[in-house]
């Protein structure tokens, strides 16, 4: 297959080398066109240690030389998606191309998934949209982890097929038929974390941690079941256990973000010194403005929001959590 990965970040490289090594036509795309040319030509990826590039991967500084794949791979940060495919209205080479998602997050002000994005921005036709998620950190998929995600598509059928193209003995691949329960688990799990960071940042330990991954599980499922996503979904590989990794692993950038709002510092501060893109901060404002279209109560979610966008102490925000009337579980 010949496969366009959109987004030269750390997943998107790593995606382009998986890919590659499973024998498609591969090429990276970044809207940087100098960080581009200086990965063409000493094949390393400035935030991943002890990774080449195949020398088979094509680097392009030109969005329009990636349109004519059968296959367009979106890695790119959530609150650019919008602003990259916008480059792509103009090309008629779209028309039967297969876009498989494989970033995680919610657009803000809209609450657009990034399928509907994609629909609503490209008017593509919904069966051509795929959502590749589940735990898997590009820092372990490179060294060839044992890795499990899922890949879904609104027709099941569909997703059996693609599921083949990324498969290889280190990378298994699920199939699912919930477009939607997909992308609300790797969504909502970033926020979970930065929750995880913050009570590891504090000092707390096990209890604390198991109490919150397993109620905030709660909150994503809450909030999956009313928009129309499938329990078993959330409670699957790309719920479930992309949490897990997320909320746990010295990999995670929202952890990270979490404990060091945990130790006191102000985000401004935080972001400004990461070099990568902690997609659970912005999910945050989009999960808040769910909740509440859709009559949900999220309490974690609420106080996350409440300590990264009002500025609430986050001893406060788990007083308040622990506080709450007592209910049946």
């Amino acid at each position: 297959m010949k496969i366009s990965v959109i987004g030269a970040g750390t997943w998107g490289a790593c995606l382009s080398n998986l890919l590659a090594e499973n024998g498609h036509d591969v090429a990276i795309w970044g809207r940087n066109s100098q960080s581009i040319n200086a990965m063409e030509s000493s094949l390393k990826h400035p935030n991943l240690k002890n990774f080449t590039y195949s020398e088979n991967i094509k680097f392009l500084t030109d969005i329009n030389d990636a349109l004519d794949s059968e296959i367009l791979v979106i890695a790119v940060a959530t609150s650019s998606v919008r602003s990259v495919i916008s480059k792509m209205e103009s090309t008629n080479k779209l028309i039967k191309s297969k876009f498989v998602i494989a970033s995680k997050g919610i657009e803000n002000d809209t609450c657009f998934t990034i399928s509907e994005i994609l629909e609503n921005t490209l008017s593509i036709d919904r069966e051509l949209i795929y959502v590749l998620s589940g735990p898997s950190h590009a820092e372990e998929v490179i060294q060839k982890h044992p890795t499990t995600v899922v890949i879904a598509n609104s027709l099941i059928s569909n997703a059996r097929e693609m599921q083949n193209i990324f498969s290889n003995k280190y990378f298994r691949v699920y199939s699912s038929d919930d477009l939607l329960g997909v992308q609300l688990g790797g969504s909502i799990k970033n926020v979970i974390a930065i929750a995880a960071g913050i009570c590891s940042g504090m000092g707390y330990g096990d209890n604390a941690l198991s109490a919150l991954t397993v109620r905030g599980l709660e909150e994503i499922s809450h909030l999956a079941n009313k928009m129309g996503a499938k329990k078993t979904t959330v409670f699957g590989i790309s719920g479930c256990g992309d949490l897990i990794a997320t909320a746990f692993s010295k990999h995670s950038r929202n952890r990270f973000v979490g404990e060091r709002l945990g130790n006191g510092e102000s985000l401004d501060n935080i972001l400004v010194q990461m070099n990568m893109v902690a997609e659970g901060v912005n999910t945050t404002k989009s999960i808040q403005q769910l909740s509440v279209q859709n009559d949900i109560q999220m309490p974690i979610c609420n106080e996350i929001y409440n300590i990264i966008f009002n500025n609430k102490k986050p001893d406060e925000a788990i007083g308040d959590l622990m506080s709450r009337e007592l209910v049946d579980e």
